[in-house]
């Protein structure tokens, strides 16, 4: 597949999408064909940001939590995290 750079708008829309294809799905690496599009883009950073933004809106946290660990490096994640929750007290 080409990459296909999106922008944010569009990686929003992916990801909406993708929450709600998945819906109810428990098994989420099962479809491959789904991450296509983001998998295709170069800087997830955008991704992670947008991912984050869902945190308090998503419907599936399992999905959401399936997709921040598959785009966002682990020790990145923590501190984000971590930060998302001293904010939060």
């Amino acid at each position: 597949m080409n990459n296909i750079e999106l922008n944010p708008f569009e990686i929003k829309a992916e990801i909406a999408k993708l929450m709600t294809n998945l819906d109810g799905v428990k098994d989420f690496e099962s479809y491959e064909v789904h991450y296509r599009m983001l998998d295709a883009q170069t800087d997830k950073n955008v991704i992670v940001k947008l991912l984050f933004k869902e945190i308090n809106n998503s419907a599936n946290p399992n999905l959401l939590k399936f997709l921040l660990v598959r785009y966002c490096p682990v020790k990145e994640l923590v501190e984000k995290l971590w930060t998302l929750i001293k904010s939060n007290m």
